[in-house]
């Protein structure tokens, strides 16, 4: 029995990428032959449209990284990063990306090189710091800008491997696979950058990255329990905080709530939802000393109705992501919803 079940599962240490070469994966078919091809474009997209406070801009080349992983050519995701790099962060940005992202396809085409996420983040950044010497030889060799390089190097390769490890999740989302709880909260994370990019786009107050941060709390405590509520809350606000869009305060709030709804979880969406807005309750009213939200009460509502109306089509998706009942013994968590 666990033999036929074994078999129609698909496991994320199993990904899809070894049926073809790194070379086949630049033109092997059009990037709009496929529905999840798209999806993957448009994330790269606003992906490296983003920037850290600090002024760091390491989204494009670890998304272009992580893309070469899966079923995507890179042809077309290498040009349309090119060139939102150039529109929104500039010349220098621009240039820094096309040598790292040359550099790294060429090392992965014609090197013969170890085909592990640790490897290909090893190279990732080392083709950005040759990128970042470049950029120093045209903006100064001056000591705080040369430990900036060294930093924007490093968080490259970190956001590599989140995204290496999230993006899978995303274009399998059409097929039985058994993601693990650390490869829900990587796709969470790359949810929290794409809805950065929207910056303060909204109505009447309620911001899209406020609406769609919360409902990513609340479905993955809902789903997924205390545990992955509340590291999801945190990891989601925490990228939220270093794009300059969360306070400390704040991080802890997702956190706290994340928490509460995974708890609540056992009564379904409702106890979800409750128990989000119990952890903003908790810390504004106790913890902060005050009757100043950390979290707007008009999107938590926005996002709650939204987490009610997801159409039955949707909620099979969801499941199908989610869904801890087909592991087997000993090889993960089994949850009964």
């Amino acid at each position: 029995m666990f033999q036929d079940l074994k078999s129609k599962i698909k496991y994320e240490d199993a990904p899809e990428e070894s049926t073809f070469s790194f070379m086949d994966k630049l033109f092997f078919k059009e990037v709009f032959s496929s529905i999840k091809n798209v999806i993957v474009l448009l994330i790269g997209v606003l992906v490296s449209s983003c920037q850290m406070a600090s002024g760091a801009t390491p989204f494009g080349l670890a998304i272009l990284g992580a893309t070469s992983l899966i079923n995507v050519p890179l042809i077309i995701p290498f040009l349309a990063i090119s060139v939102i790099t150039g529109l929104l962060l500039g010349k220098v940005a621009l240039l820094k990306f096309i040598i790292a992202g040359i550099l790294y396809v060429a090392i992965k085409a014609f090197i013969k090189t170890e085909n592990t996420k640790m490897g290909n983040a090893g190279i990732i950044i080392f083709a950005c710091m040759m990128s970042e010497i470049v950029g120093l030889s045209i903006e100064g060799m001056l000591l705080y800008n040369a430990l900036f390089a060294v930093y924007n190097s490093v968080m490259t390769g970190v956001f590599f491997l989140i995204f290496s490890e999230g993006l899978p999740v995303i274009y399998s989302f059409d097929k039985e696979r058994v993601n693990s709880s650390e490869a829900l909260m990587c796709a969470g994370i790359i949810l929290a950058v794409v809805v950065s990019s929207f910056g303060n786009l909204g109505i009447a107050g309620i911001t899209f990255r406020g609406v769609i941060s919360i409902l990513a709390v609340m479905l993955l405590g809902w789903k997924c329990g205390a545990a992955v509520g509340a590291t999801s809350g945190l990891s989601i606000s925490l990228v939220l905080g270093i794009m300059g869009h969360a306070s400390v305060a704040t991080v802890a709030t997702y956190a706290f709530c994340g928490m509460l709804s995974g708890i609540l979880a056992k009564y379904g969406k409702i106890g979800a939802v409750i128990g989000f807005v119990l952890g903003n309750i908790v810390l504004v009213f106790f913890a902060n000393g005050s009757t100043e939200v950390l979290i707007s009460i008009k999107e938590i509502i926005v996002a709650s109705a939204v987490l009610f109306l997801i159409p039955k089509k949707l909620l099979v998706v969801i499941d199908n992501l989610f869904d801890y009942n087909r592991v087997l013994p000993g090889e993960g968590v089994v949850r009964t919803n």
